[in-house]
C-alpha cells in the first residue's frame, strides 16, 4: 500500500523523529460518534483521499433516522466505516481496531436512558400485561398469501 507522510509544523527536517512503520495488507476504519458531530463528512472525506491514492475502497455508512433528535433526547450514534487496500476489496470489513477518540463527553449511556424510560413508563401506567397485550383488539390473523 503506498505510504502515508505526514509532517510536522514547527520542527526542521533534522529534528524529525523517526517511528516505526508497520506495513498492513488492508485497513478498516470507522469513524463513529454522536449524530451531527461530522462523523459522515469525516469518512466522506478519508474515501476521497484513499481513492485519490489509488487504493482499492468499500465504505459502509451508518446514520439514525433522525440526524438532530428533538431537544432533550439522544440523537443516536453516527458512523461510518472505510476498508482500503491497495488490492481488490469486498467488503466494507468486519473488524476494526479501537484507536482513540475525537471527544469524549460524561453523560449517560443509551442504555441508562432505555432503563430510566421504561421505569418512567411503569411508574405512570403500571407494569402491563403481556397476555392482555396478545389477546387484545390489536392482533391480526396471518394467513396463506393470496395467489
Amino acid at each position: 500500500m503506498q505510504g502515508v507522510v505526514l509532517a510536522r509544523q514547527g520542527r526542521s527536517r533534522k529534528d524529525h523523529v523517526s517511528k516505526q512503520v508497520e506495513q498492513l495488507d488492508r485497513v478498516i476504519i470507522r469513524f463513529a460518534g454522536d449524530s451531527g458531530d461530522g462523523m459522515q463528512l469525516t469518512g466522506d472525506r478519508s474515501t476521497a483521499e484513499t481513492a485519490t491514492s489509488g487504493n482499492d475502497l468499500a465504505t459502509l455508512p451508518n446514520f439514525p433516522a433522525e440526524i438532530r433528535a428533538p431537544q432533550g433526547t439522544m440523537a443516536g450514534v453516527s458512523s461510518f466505516q472505510v476498508h482500503f487496500a491497495d488490492h481488490d476489496i469486498l467488503t466494507p470489513g468486519d473488524t476494526q481496531a479501537p484507536i482513540g477518540i475525537f471527544r469524549q463527553v460524561e453523560r449517560p449511556t443509551y442504555d441508562d436512558l432505555t432503563r430510566a424510560q421504561v421505569d418512567t413508563a411503569v411508574a405512570t401506567t403500571g407494569p402491563g400485561d403481556l397476555a392482555a397485550l396478545i389477546a387484545g383488539r390489536d392482533t391480526w390473523a396471518v394467513g396463506e398469501p393470496r395467489g
